[in-house]
């Protein structure tokens, strides 16, 4: 099993050759071309990793065309060694040694690797694992949580990011390790040991955050509820009805509707309509299921409301929208 010193030690070895500079220098400018069609950058490798971990190269000439793009997924960029420069449109962050940057999939940025001998990892989640394994977790820190939660229930549709500067009392070096070498030495139960220690980075993150803003206990009391109402909702969404959940958590209907529509802005059942079609987007564009077995697997035992709700969110009907994302995907990048 490597290290992360080791594969550090391979990371520049490899980038720094003349002939990967060449290659890094190409698919830097294809992936430039694909973001001024779809805006997004390319999503190719790894594609059906919940979370990815990549070294992020040095380009020879990456500050001669700068592009502005977004994910789809949440990142965290942390500065294993060295100094990184992300650029933003209106301004830019210089991230030191300890550093982390967490981007929700709004914001459109640039990162620069500032030299060879620096070491920078980019960590792409996507919203499915927040949903289903982090959001919980985040549930006692106001400020963390809020970040999470304007964006999974588009609330405000901010085009956001937190700024984490390293804080030596809640040091992420150790579990950022070892999410590195989990993801890399792909060995057995890998999946599971980096959601684990990605539940230790981002607790000593909260943890952080929390000791500086010094939250009141009520506050939080307050947002943990949301949180495994939320949480509840974003696992159970398939079969959820408002009677079972109300029961679940001990609140009447009304009650619990308007306690998730303040939370969120948004009705018990929109939430549920919208967690449904956004794991059909997930299976139109990465299944060979049939659009009649993807409605049913997110809970439409009968196609046409699918079809329907499909159409009307989305301005297209199920089959033309993986038609589309076919098309997209066969966009070369290597």
């Amino acid at each position: 099993m490597k290290t992360i010193e080791q594969m550090v030690a391979s990371f520049q070895k490899l980038f720094s050759s003349k002939e990967a500079m060449e290659h890094f220098d190409e698919r830097q400018k294809k992936a430039v071309d694909y973001i001024k069609k779809h805006e997004v950058a390319p999503n190719n490798q790894w594609k059906e990793k919940e979370i990815k971990v990549f070294p992020h190269p040095y380009y020879p000439h990456q500050k001669d065309y700068i592009y502005f793009h977004r994910h789809h997924c949440f990142e965290l960029v942390y500065v294993y060694q060295g100094t990184a420069t992300n650029y933003f449109a209106n301004s830019k962050l210089v991230l030191n040694k300890g550093d982390a940057l967490l981007l929700n999939p709004n914001i459109g940025h640039h990162l620069c690797v500032n030299s060879i001998d620096d070491v920078v990892f980019n960590i792409q989640i996507t919203k499915e694992a927040f949903d289903q394994s982090f959001l919980q977790l985040l549930s006692d820190n106001k400020l963390f949580s809020d970040f999470f939660m304007d964006y999974l229930y588009q609330i405000n549709q901010l085009n956001d990011f937190m700024y984490c500067p390293y804080d030596p009392e809640n040091d992420i070096a150790i579990p950022i390790k070892g999410v590195v070498e989990e993801f890399f030495n792909d060995q057995i139960g890998h999946e599971t040991m980096i959601k684990f220690y990605l539940a230790i980075a981002f607790r000593k993150i909260a943890r952080s955050y929390f000791t500086k803003m010094e939250l009141q206990q009520s506050s939080q009391e307050h947002q943990k509820k949301i949180f495994s109402i939320l949480s509840y909702l974003n696992q159970h969404y398939h079969t959820a009805t408002l009677p079972e959940v109300a029961e679940q958590f001990h609140y009447s209907e009304k009650y619990l509707s308007r306690l998730i529509k303040k939370a969120t802005g948004k009705t018990f059942n929109e939430i549920i309509i919208t967690n449904k079609l956004n794991e059909a987007q997930e299976l139109l564009s990465n299944s060979s299921l049939s659009v009649e077995e993807i409605a049913v697997k997110v809970g439409y035992l009968n196609p046409a409301p699918f079809y329907k709700l499909f159409k009307e969110r989305y301005g297209v009907t199920p089959a033309h929208f993986r038609k589309e994302q076919q098309q997209k995907n066969n966009i070369p990048l290597q």
